[in-house]
């Protein structure tokens, strides 16, 4: 069943970006109490090595980037409210580079402070916190450990 367009822009609204970005922050910070609970294991035999990460390290990261994304955009939709008006999120609104998102924005604060901050959790976003790998070689980063000053 199809909604309206006027049911898309409710959906679509500033706010709503907002409390779907607090929430995936709420649930990342309750996973995150269980840091040090559960460990994954990659074992390499032929190279006789292994590396341990903690098992909620991917999962945080993850809910972690798609909140910063849907903080973002709440933003842009507020600067811009012709990206969401014609039932159809603008071409802008479509990506996950939250470096250039976040560039688009005029409100939000320290944008060149947090770019590194940004840029760390696109990597993951883009790669090794969603899938096994990116598209390619040259686009696959090595896992990164969540830490309190991250």
């Amino acid at each position: 069943m199809s909604i309206s367009n006027t049911d898309f822009v409710e959906m679509a609204n500033p706010h709503s970006w907002f409390l779907v970005a607090d929430d995936l922050h709420s649930q990342a910070c309750q996973l995150r109490g269980n840091h040090g609970s559960a460990r994954l294991t990659k074992i390499d035999y032929n190279a006789a090595t292994s590396v341990t990460l903690d098992a909620t390290n991917r999962s945080v990261f993850l809910l972690s980037s798609f909140a910063l994304e849907n903080t973002i955009k709440a933003f842009l939709v507020y600067e811009n409210p012709e990206w969401i008006s014609n039932g159809k999120l603008a071409r802008g609104l479509r990506t996950h580079k939250l470096t250039q998102l976040s560039n688009k924005s005029t409100l939000i604060p320290y944008k060149q402070r947090d770019q590194k901050t940004l840029r760390v959790f696109e990597d993951g976003i883009d790669s090794w916190a969603r899938y096994p790998c990116s598209l390619s070689k040259d686009e696959t980063k090595k896992p990164l450990v969540l830490t309190d000053k991250l």
